[in-house]
C-alpha cells in the first residue's frame, strides 16, 4: 500500500510539472543556473588560492567561468563516461562541500546583491519569465530534430562512441555544445509520457541581457549616450533573432551570445591578467561550439603584454590545448578524422573511419546549402560569385539584408577613419570583418555569424556616427538607429510574449499553464534490420528523440564493432 501511495504521489507530480511547462521552465533554468555559478565561483576561488590578498569577482564573469569550466569539464568526461545527472550531481555536491569550507567569503561575494533595488529584480525575473514563456513553446529549430537531440542523448547514454558517423554524418560534427548540454538538460520518459527541456540557451541569454541591462545603467548614470545606444541595439538584437529558436539545443545562439560578450568587453580597456585567460577561454570554446567563429582565436592577442610576450602566448597555447585536446579527441574516435568533415586533415586511419567519398559529399553539402539551399551541390559550388552571390542575396529577409550591407560598409567605414580609433579598436574591426570574410566563402548562412552581423551593424551605426557626425546631428542619427533596433527587438519579444501568454491562458491559466505538447519530440520510427537492429524514421530526415540508435539514412553495410552499442560503428566494405 506505501509503494502504492508512493508511486501515486511520484506520478501526480510528475503530470503537475509536465502539464505546468512554462513553471517547470523557470524553475530548471535557475537550477542550472545556481548550478553553473557554483562551479565558477569554486573555479575562481581555487585559482586564488596561493594568492595573497585574493581578489574577488564580478557575478557575471563567475557565470562565464562556471560556463566555460563546465564546458571543458563536460569535453573531458564524456570520453569516458555518460553525462547524465549523475555527472551534474557529482559537479554539484563538489562544489557545495567547497562552498561549505569556503562559506564567509562566499557569504560576502553574495552582499553585493542585497544592494539591488526592487524593481531591478522584478524587470529581470520578468525577463525571465518571459524568456521562459517563449521556451516553453519547445523545439522549433529543424537540425534539432535532425541531429541535436540524437547528439545530446548519445552523451547521456553512452561514453564516446567510436565510428558513431558512419551511423549520421551529422554526428560527426562534434559541437561540444552538445557535451554540455547533456547534463544541463531534462530527457526523461515516464508512463510512455516524455519531459524534453533545454534550457541552456534560455540561461545565457538572460544572462547577458542582465549584463547588458546593468551596463545600460551605468551608462545612464555617466551620461555615455553613445554607449547607451550601443548596448540598446544589442539587446534589441539579441532578442529579435535569439528568441526564434530559444527552447531548441541549437550551438547557434549560444556561439553568437559569446561573440557578444567577447567584442563588447574588448571595446573597454582591459589591464588585469585574468582577462586574458577568461578572453582566451570564450574564444576557444565559441570555437569548439560553432567551427565557422575559429578566427576569434586570434582575439587574445590584443591582451598580449609588451613586457611579457612570450609568457602570454605560453598562456594563450595552454587555454587553447586545454579546450581543444578533447575536441580532437572525440572527433578521431566519431569520425577517423581530426576535424570532420574537413578531409583534408587526413593523418589518421582507424577501423571506424568514415569513408573519404562521405566526407566530401559533407563538406560539399555544408558549403553548397548555405549558399543556395535548394539547387543541386555541385552545381552551385561550380557557380561563379558573380553569378551566386546575387542569388544568395535576394534570398535574404529584409533584416539580415540590412545586417550584411553594414557588413559589407564596416571596411570602407574603417579605411576613412581609422587614424581617429585607438590600435584596440582597429584591431577589434579589422578581426570582425576578417570573421565575415571567412563566414561569406565558407558558409555564407546568416545564421553561422549571427553574432557577427549585429557587431557589424551597431559598430557601423554608433561607433562611426559618433566619430564623422557631431552635436545635435549625431544625436538624432543615433536615436534613429537606437529607435530602429530597439524596434526591431521589443517588437518580436513583446509579441511573441503576448502570443504565447494567450496561448497559456488558453490551456489553463497564466500561474499554472497547460504547456505544450511534449510529444512533439517523439517521431514515429520503425526498426529496421540490418546486421543489428536500428531505427528509420517513418517519414521525413528527423529522429528528434528517437530511441537510439536512429538515422534516416539506413545504410546495408553499417555494422556494429563490438557486441554492443558503445563498441561503436563501422562502414564494411567489399573486401571485408
Amino acid at each position: 500500500m506505501i509503494h502504492d501511495v508512493g508511486l501515486g504521489i511520484m506520478v501526480s507530480l510528475f503530470n503537475f510539472l509536465r502539464s505546468n511547462q512554462m513553471l517547470l521552465y523557470f524553475f530548471i533554468s535557475l537550477v542550472y543556473l545556481l548550478a553553473v555559478y557554483l562551479l565558477g565561483y569554486t573555479v575562481f576561488r581555487l585559482g586564488q588560492m596561493r594568492k595573497e590578498g585574493a581578489t574577488s569577482a564580478p557575478h557575471f564573469e563567475l557565470f562565464i567561468i562556471g560556463f566555460l569550466s563546465f564546458s571543458i569539464l563536460a569535453a573531458y568526461c564524456s570520453l569516458f563516461f555518460s553525462l547524465n545527472v549523475s555527472f551534474l550531481l557529482t559537479m554539484v555536491c563538489g562544489c557545495l562541500i567547497f562552498l561549505a569550507w569556503d562559506r564567509k567569503r562566499f557569504t560576502t561575494s553574495l552582499q553585493v546583491l542585497s544592494r539591488l533595488k526592487g524593481r531591478d529584480w522584478v524587470i529581470l525575473l520578468l525577463m525571465l519569465v518571459a524568456l521562459c514563456a517563449i521556451s516553453a513553446k519547445g523545439i522549433t529549430n529543424y537540425d534539432s530534430g535532425l541531429y541535436h537531440l540524437q547528439s545530446i542523448k548519445w552523451n547521456q547514454e553512452y561514453a564516446l562512441v567510436p565510428g558513431l558517423a558512419n551511423l549520421h554524418g551529422r554526428f560527426g560534427f562534434n559541437s561540444l555544445f552538445f557535451t554540455l548540454s547533456a547534463p544541463l538538460s531534462i530527457n526523461q520518459t515516464l508512463l510512455s509520457k516524455e519531459l524534453l527541456l533545454f534550457p541552456l540557451n534560455t540561461i545565457l541569454l538572460w544572462v547577458f541581457v542582465v549584463w547588458m541591462y546593468f551596463k545600460v545603467k551605468q551608462s545612464v548614470v555617466n551620461f555615455k549616450l553613445q554607449w547607451l545606444a550601443f548596448d540598446l541595439s544589442l539587446i534589441g538584437f539579441a532578442l529579435f533573432f535569439f528568441t526564434d529558436w530559444l527552447g531548441s539545443p541549437t550551438p547557434d545562439i549560444a556561439c553568437s551570445i559569446l561573440c557578444l560578450i567577447l567584442f563588447r568587453t574588448l571595446l573597454e580597456p582591459i589591464q588585469e591578467l585574468k582577462m586574458l585567460y577568461l578572453i582566451s577561454a570564450t574564444a576557444a570554446v565559441c570555437v569548439s561550439f560553432k567551427l565557422s567563429t575559429i578566427l576569434l582565436l586570434f582575439l587574445p592577442l590584443l591582451l598580449v603584454r609588451k613586457e611579457s610576450i612570450f609568457k602570454d602566448l605560453f598562456r594563450i597555447s595552454a587555454i587553447y590545448s586545454l579546450v581543444f585536446l578533447p575536441f580532437f579527441i572525440r572527433n578521431y574516435y566519431l569520425s577517423g578524422y581530426l576535424v570532420y568533415p574537413f578531409y583534408s586533415l587526413d593523418i589518421f586511419d582507424p577501423i571506424w573511419k568514415v569513408p573519404l567519398t562521405k566526407a566530401i559529399e559533407e563538406q560539399i553539402w555544408i558549403k553548397s546549402w548555405a549558399r543556395i539551399a535548394d539547387s543541386p551541390a555541385r552545381a552551385v559550388l561550380a557557380m561563379p560569385l558573380a553569378e551566386c552571390v546575387p542569388i544568395w542575396f535576394k534570398r535574404l529577409d529584409p533584416v539580415n539584408t540590412l545586417l550584411v550591407c553594414c557588413a559589407a560598409l564596416l571596411p570602407i567605414a574603417q579605411l576613412f577613419s581609422f587614424k581617429q580609433f585607438s590600435r584596440q579598436t582597429n584591431f577589434l574591426l579589422v578581426m570582425l570583418f576578417l570573421n565575415l570574410l571567412f563566414w561569406f566563402f565558407q558558409a555564407p548562412d546568416p545564421r553561422f555569424a549571427r553574432g557577427f552581423l549585429i557587431l557589424a551593424a551597431v559598430m557601423l551605426c554608433f561607433i562611426f556616427s559618433g566619430k564623422w557626425l557631431s552635436g545635435r546631428l549625431r544625436r538624432a542619427v543615433q536615436l534613429v538607429f537606437l529607435a530602429l533596433f530597439l524596434y526591431l527587438g521589443a517588437d518580436k519579444f513583446l509579441n511573441r510574449t503576448v502570443s504565447r501568454t494567450q496561448e497559456l491562458i488558453a490551456e489553463s491559466n497564466l500561474i499554472f499553464p497547460k504547456g505544450y505538447d511534449l510529444e512533439q519530440g517523439q517521431m514515429k520510427v520503425n526498426p529496421y534490420e540490418g546486421h543489428f537492429i536500428y531505427y528509420v524514421p517513418a517519414s521525413g530526415d528527423r529522429c528528434f528523440n528517437a530511441p537510439l540508435p536512429c538515422t534516416p539514412y539506413p545504410k546495408e553495410n553499417l555494422v556494429l564493432r563490438g557486441e554492443d552499442l558503445q563498441s561503436g560503428f563501422i562502414l564494411k566494405t567489399k573486401a571485408d
